[in-house]
């Protein structure tokens, strides 16, 4: 893979902070960060139908917030 997909769940006031953290460890790292970012209410929604999401959780290393994950997964409708 040429970049790291890094799935973000955060308040959008957190943005413009989220944004240059990114921005920073871009400029020092050979792979580049390429965030997807989502809301609580975004990933809630998108858990029955995204397929990136989908596969990033099922894929992907849970890096913080694992019980947060957890509830957010428990609140999807099938």
């Amino acid at each position: 893979a040429r970049d790291i997909d890094l799935l973000l769940v955060y308040n959008e006031k957190n943005n413009d902070k989220i944004e240059a953290i990114i921005k920073e460890k871009n400029q020092m790292l050979t792979k580049k960060i390429h965030p997807i970012k989502q809301t609580k209410e975004d990933l809630i929604n998108n858990l029955k139908k995204d397929k990136i999401i989908i596969s990033a959780i099922k894929e992907g290393l849970v890096l913080h917030g694992y019980n947060k994950l957890l509830e957010a997964i428990s609140n999807v409708k099938s």
